[in-house]
């Protein structure tokens, strides 16, 4: 959900939607550049462990770091420019894409099902600039046969974000923002929950600025507990509250509507949810995907 205790952070008290001078600094604030030094440091430690990791680390993401500073930027930022502390973090990172394979992945690598569904996507920016990932919780569909998939496409879609936000420059990021309207407890995935709070934490570099959270209910606030006692103090500073009436204060209205009622686009030539099924990518019982396959064609069809 966000990133761990080793980002800045910004003080204030969570629930108050009252944008003050250090809020405003936050969200604009960039921690400088370390030394040419540092990069080659860092990059001197991975290529001597690269023969030995080759097998078990992502080939993309280190040819990556060896030849884009602002990556490796980042990810010293995560650790506070201590070249050992994130090396250790890189080697952790190198080998989480390469298990999940997201790296390779693209659009067409998930099932137009998941794009219909309308829970998990990249659209507009904040006020300030910063990249959109949008999690739509009451549309969020989740099963033992599905879990592995969606997780994947999960970790795509962040991984996508930080990107795209990272070419913008410097001074930009991205937001989670998790509409929680018309959600129940029911719609509660505490593992799903878990999954990206533990892929931010432990193998992404600096770039989330905050998280959003829209229309949390009473219904929630439990799970929201549950949620906040992952997290140190500091960094439940960096996550925000607020409603649809009140939502302008970070999202400017041109990119509201966006994300509320309207379904996302669905990539050309993306196979169905059927077609992975049948070809064995996801192990689904005739059950679980016609349970699916009706929850998803409920949500098309809002």
């Amino acid at each position: 959900m966000i990133q761990n205790e080793n980002d800045p952070t910004v003080n204030g008290s969570d629930p108050v939607i009252k944008k003050s001078e250090s809020d405003n600094e936050y969200l604009h604030r960039y921690d400088g550049i370390y030394p040419m030094e540092k990069l080659i440091e860092l990059r001197k430690i991975l290529s001597d462990q690269y023969e030995k990791n080759k097998d078990v680390w992502d080939s993309r993401l280190y040819e990556d770091l060896m030849v884009n500073d602002n990556l490796c930027q980042r990810y010293l930022r995560r650790r506070r420019g201590k070249v050992e502390l994130a090396a250790s973090l890189l080697d952790s990172a190198l080998r989480w894409h390469k298990e999940m394979g997201i790296t390779e992945a693209t659009d067409q690598s998930f099932p137009r099902e998941f794009y219909l569904a309308n829970a998990i996507y990249i659209n507009g920016e904040d006020d300030q600039g910063n990249i959109l990932l949008v999690i739509r919780v009451s549309n969020v569909f989740n099963s033992p046969g599905i879990s592995p998939l969606l997780k994947k496409f999960i970790a795509y879609q962040l991984l996508k974000a930080d990107r795209l936000s990272a070419a913008k420059g410097s001074d930009y990021g991205w937001v989670e923002v998790l509409d929680c309207s018309e959600a129940g407890v029911a719609n509660a995935d505490v593992d799903l929950l878990g999954f990206i709070n533990g892929s931010l934490k432990n193998y992404f570099p600096a770039g989330q600025k905050y998280v959003l959270v829209v229309d949390l209910n009473w219904l929630l606030t439990a799970i929201k507990t549950v949620a906040f006692g992952w997290l140190p103090a500091s960094v439940r500073r960096r996550v925000k509250f607020c409603t649809r009436k009140n939502i302008s204060f970070y999202i400017p209205p041109k990119h509201q509507t966006i994300y509320w009622g309207s379904a996302t686009e669905v990539p050309k030539d993306c196979p169905t949810l059927d077609e992975l099924r049948k070809a064995g990518v996801v192990d689904m019982s005739d059950y679980e995907y016609e349970k699916a396959t009706k929850f998803i064609q409920k949500i098309a069809s809002q």
